[in-house]
C-alpha cells in the first residue's frame, strides 16, 4: 500500500522500511504470501512502472473471505446518470470569488451554469471533474463541492495548490470549497495569505493553476453522475450511524455528508467524523466543524488526528490507528445499520479500508472498471464488512 524510492521499500506515508531485498527476505520468512506479491509490485514499479492512482489491480491482493472475480464484477454500481438539468458535457464556468484558509489551500466559489439553480438534483455527495490545458498538457480532476447540494446559484471547492505563499515546495492539485452566501466566512480573511499568493515560481499543477485565478476568469468544470451507495442514492435516515474518516482534503465530500445530513429534513443520523493531517494548521474547514458541533452534540462529533501535533494538543497524534477509530465509535453503541464513508490518498486508503480494485475489462472497447472490493486495513479489524464501507 506504499509508494516506492529507488532502491527502498517505503510503507504509505513514505517512510522507508529498507532495501528491497531486505524487505522481501524478511515478508518471505513469515510466509507473508500476499505481502509478497504487494512488496513484488512495488520493485517492479521501481523499473520505470507505477500502480494507477486510485486503484489497486486485481492481481495485487488476495481474493480472501469467499470473494471471487464473479462476486466484484457483480458488485453495484457507484454512481447512476447525470440529471438533465445540469450539463453532461464540460462548461465553462466562472470563479466568483477566492479566498485563501490555509497557507497551501484556497476556497474557490463558482457561479452554476445558466438554468440550474443549485445541485440538488446532482445528490449527495455530489462532485464535480476540473479540466484544464496546461503547459501543453490536458490536466483533470475530481473534486466535491463542500457546500449543500441546496445552495443556491454557486458551488464551492477547496483546493489545495500544494504550494505554500512565499516559497515553492511540491505542486499537485487537491479539492475544498468556499463560503456559503450569507454564512460566516469559512475563515477570516487574511490580508497576508492574499498579500503573499502568487510568489512561487513554480505553476504546473492543476490545484496550484486554480488556487492562482482570479475572479471573473473561467475552467472547464463537468457535473458528474449521482453517487450511489450498494447500488442506490441516499435517502433519509437510511443509516442509523456514519462514520467519516478523511486524511487531508479528503474532507470535502465528507464535509458535504455532514452538512447535508444535518440540514435534511426528518434525517436524525448520528455522526463521527475523524480528521487526519499533519499540524494544527494543516486541518481543514475546522472552524466549521467544531461550530457544527456546538449546534448539533447529539448528532455530530469530531476526532481530530494530527501526525505532528504541538505542544499540549489533546487530539488524537501520529498515525491514524485502530484506536483512532475505536474511540470515534465509543459513543456510537451498537447501530443496526452502519456505513464508513473513507476519502484521502491511495495509502490512506490503504491503510484504513484497503484501496479500490481496478478489475479487467469485460470488453475490448472498454476501460476497465473500478469497484468498491473487500475490506482490509483498520476497518476489517473492526468489524466492518464491504457492504459497510464506501471509498470516496
Amino acid at each position: 500500500g506504499g509508494g516506492h524510492r529507488r532502491g527502498l521499500v517505503t510503507d504509505c506515508f513514505g517512510r522507508p522500511l529498507g532495501s528491497m531485498l531486505t524487505v522481501l527476505a524478511n515478508v518471505c520468512c513469515r510466509g507473508l504470501q500476499g505481502s509478497a506479491r504487494r512488496v513484488s509490485a512495488t520493485v517492479a514499479a521501481s523499473g520505470g512502472g507505477h500502480r494507477r492512482r486510485g486503484v489497486v489491480d486485481l492481481a495485487d491482493i488476495d481474493l480472501d473471505n469467499g470473494d471471487t472475480i464473479q462476486a466484484l464484477n457483480a458488485e453495484p454500481r457507484t454512481y447512476g446518470a447525470v440529471h438533465p438539468s445540469l450539463p453532461a458535457d464540460f462548461i465553462p464556468l466562472v470563479l466568483e470569488k477566492r479566498r485563501w484558509v490555509s497557507p497551501d489551500s484556497a476556497v474557490l466559489t463558482f457561479a452554476l451554469p445558466s438554468g440550474a439553480t443549485n445541485l440538488a438534483a446532482a445528490g449527495i455527495p455530489s462532485s464535480v471533474k476540473v479540466r484544464q490545458r496546461i503547459d501543453g498538457t490536458v490536466l483533470d480532476k475530481s473534486y466535491s463541492p463542500i457546500t449543500p447540494p441546496s445552495t443556491a446559484g454557486t458551488f464551492d471547492l477547496l483546493v489545495k495548490s500544494y504550494c505554500q505563499h512565499g516559497r515553492t515546495t511540491e505542486v499537485g492539485g487537491s479539492e475544498s470549497s468556499e463560503e456559503r452566501g450569507a454564512a460566516a466566512p469559512l475563515v477570516p480573511p487574511t490580508p497576508d495569505l492574499e498579500s503573499t499568493a502568487g510568489t512561487s515560481t513554480r505553476t504546473s499543477g492543476l490545484g496550484h493553476h486554480m488556487c492562482m485565478m482570479k475572479p471573473g476568469q473561467t475552467i472547464e468544470i463537468r457535473f458528474k453522475p449521482e453517487r450511489f451507495f450498494n447500488g442506490t442514492p441516499y435517502t433519509v435516515n437510511r443509516w442509523d450511524h456514519l462514520l467519516l474518516i478523511a486524511g487531508g482534503t479528503g474532507i470535502a465530500p465528507l464535509f458535504q455528508m455532514v452538512v447535508s445530513l444535518l440540514e435534511l429534513e426528518g434525517d436524525c443520523t448520528r455522526m463521527s467524523l475523524v480528521t487526519c493531517n499533519h499540524g494544527v494548521d494543516d486541518i481543514l474547514m475546522g472552524a466549521e466543524l467544531d461550530a457544527l458541533v456546538a449546534i448539533h452534540p447529539d448528532r455530530l462529533e469530531h476526532h481530530p488526528v494530527l501526525s505532528s501535533p504541538p505542544p499540549g494538543w489533546t487530539g488524537g497524534s501520529g498515525w491514524v490507528s485502530s484506536a483512532d477509530l475505536a474511540g470515534a465509535l465509543a459513543s456510537a453503541g451498537s447501530p443496526a445499520r452502519r456505513m464508513a464513508l473513507v476519502c484521502g490518498t491511495d495509502g490512506f486508503l490503504e491503510t484504513v479500508c484497503g484501496d479500490k480494485i481496478r478489475l479487467p475489462a469485460e470488453h475490448a472497447d472498454q476501460a476497465p472498471r473500478k469497484v468498491q472490493g473487500p475490506v482490509r486495513g483498520l476497518l476489517r479489524h473492526l468489524g466492518y464488512t464491504a457492504h459497510e464501507v464506501t471509498r470516496m
